[in-house]
């Protein structure tokens, strides 16, 4: 969504509510240590899925208090 349809600002508000205990946004961020856990065997093939989740990280991530 961030790429294909041009939705930044929703992208940022979303993907900065994630939080492991939350039951409404329940998530984690794509950090280096979570994308290392991903289980690769169940993405199709020729997808790069950890290049992605680090894309979508680098793009989406703001540290709690900063604004971009």
């Amino acid at each position: 969504m961030l790429k294909c349809y041009d939705m930044k600002s929703f992208g940022l508000y979303r993907y900065n509510m994630f939080s492991p205990d939350d039951d409404w946004v329940p998530g984690a961020h794509a950090t280096p240590e979570n994308i290392a856990k991903v289980d690769l065997s169940r993405a199709p093939p020729g997808v790069p899925l950890r290049e992605l989740l680090s894309e979508t990280h680098r793009e989406l991530y703001q540290p709690r208090g900063a604004k971009r």
